[in-house]
């Protein structure tokens, strides 16, 4: 049976500009295609290619704003963990 979980907006903003988003996308058992097309969906900003790069070499990167969400604005969306 699969679990089924709920993921805010800021959620999913702190998850993925914790780590590359392949990892998030790994917990909920997913592709990091499929965790960008949420935050598109969701109106979530990810890092930049590049980013987890600077970062490992002591860039001092800042993430972006989670913009305030409109009338349109996905706030939360429930992910089925399959397998889990």
């Amino acid at each position: 049976m699969s679990k089924r979980v709920k993921l805010t907006r800021e959620e999913l903003y702190e998850k993925v500009w914790q780590k590359p988003t392949v990892k998030p996308a790994g917990e909920f058992g997913m592709s990091d295609v499929g965790l960008a097309k949420i935050c598109r969906k969701m109106d979530v900003p990810k890092p930049p290619l590049g980013y987890w790069r600077r970062i490992e070499t002591g860039a001092n990167n800042k993430p972006a704003p989670l913009p305030e969400p409109t009338d349109k604005t996905v706030r939360f969306i429930f992910i089925n963990l399959a397998g889990r």
